[in-house]
């Protein structure tokens, strides 16, 4: 193979070759995948800006809420870009809500601190299913939050505070108050009312659901949810392996019986929808399930692996390590013929 040449413009059409190689596979692979559904369709017959249920109602011009009970709440948010959804439980206590809103409110539109506060009169605590930023929109509203112990986060932590990286917010770093650590397990006390924060990681590292035993509900965050959007295995965090033995696991402590809750489209789903999910997962872990190319409405033109199963889709990477491994080989084959050709034309230039 020749040495490259000491004069770096010469190798220039062979960068330029690659790049333009790389963009034809991006846009040929764009054009190929397609939205199973229209952006606007959250569940079954539901659409961005409906309410969920006949007993949901908006409390104002963003926010609509559903009391599960005299002390258990949803918040959602019906015209949020992923149909949000956040959730009040109340002790006699305190109370705890489950992720801050989505961040897209209007201004002027009341916070989701403020929104709490009017359904309870205790004190409310915050806490994050996981640290992306639609689901800490409001964040700023509270002094910190609870944060659950796990042993990467209490490593950085930094006395009462932890930095969040641009990675796990998916928009910018920031630092993180902990009211007080949360160890998975644990039951948090409201007042003769307890709820069990267990780690759920699989989308994210630090994913956390919420079981009020009780009650028989589970809170799952991003875990597991109802939404045409796809649940998402693609992200920085993201495990589908770790992910479906987390599932294995919840639905061995909780299941039939257990009322189901998620973060985006239709709040409330039934065992019947998690063992579903496990199994699809499971599928995806192993190499068993066969993908397609889609689009996420989180990341709109950009190829997806999706597999699909009826109205339960899941998005991974646009390639596997398989795939990245079978391109890396691709592009270092069409440079070393792209710098013989250009080589060969510069050569001819020369002699003429």
């Amino acid at each position: 193979m020749p040495a490259v040449p000491s004069n770096y413009r010469a190798i220039l059409p062979v960068i330029a070759a690659t790049i333009f190689l790389l963009l034809a596979f991006l846009l040929a692979a764009s054009w190929l995948a397609k939205a199973p559904y229209a952006s606007d369709h959250v569940f079954g017959n539901v659409r961005t800006g409906e309410l969920w249920s006949p007993k949901a109602r908006y409390v104002d011009n963003w926010y609509a809420v559903e009391a599960l009970d005299d002390s258990s709440f949803i918040i959602g948010e019906p015209k949020s870009s992923q149909y949000n959804v956040s959730y009040l439980l109340a002790g006699n206590a305190r109370a705890l809500l489950i992720d801050t809103g989505s961040g897209e409110r209007p201004a002027g539109t009341r916070s989701m601190r403020e929104v709490a506060e009017s359904l309870t009169s205790k004190p409310v605590m915050p806490m994050l299913t996981h640290f992306h930023f639609d689901h800490s929109g409001d964040l700023n509203a509270f002094d910190g939050a609870l944060l659950l112990a796990t042993p990467e986060l209490k490593a950085r932590a930094d006395g009462g505070t932890v930095q969040v990286h641009a990675t796990e917010s998916l928009s910018g770093a920031h630092t993180l108050r902990i009211q007080r650590w949360v160890a998975s397990g644990e039951a948090i006390d409201l007042g003769e009312r307890t709820i069990e924060a267990r780690a759920t990681p699989g989308h994210a590292h630090e994913s956390a659901s919420f079981i009020d035993r009780e009650r028989r509900y589970v809170f799952t965050g991003d875990f597991l949810y109802q939404h045409l959007g796809g649940l998402v295995a693609f992200l920085p965090g993201s495990d589908v392996t770790v992910y479906a033995g987390e599932i294995g696991g919840l639905l061995h402590t909780t299941g039939n019986g257990y009322r189901y809750f998620g973060a985006h489209g239709m709040p409330e789903f039934d065992a019947n929808w998690v063992h579903k999910i496990h199994r699809a997962m499971q599928d995806v872990a192993s190499g068993a399930a066969t993908p397609r190319l889609g689009t996420s409405y989180l990341v709109p033109g950009l190829p997806l692996r999706m597999h699909q199963q009826d109205q339960l889709l899941i998005y991974q990477a646009p390639l596997s390590w398989r795939g990245v491994g079978v391109l890396a080989v691709v592009v270092a084959l069409a440079t070393a013929l792209f710098w013989r050709v250009f080589r060969s034309w510069g050569t001819a230039g020369r002699r003429a």
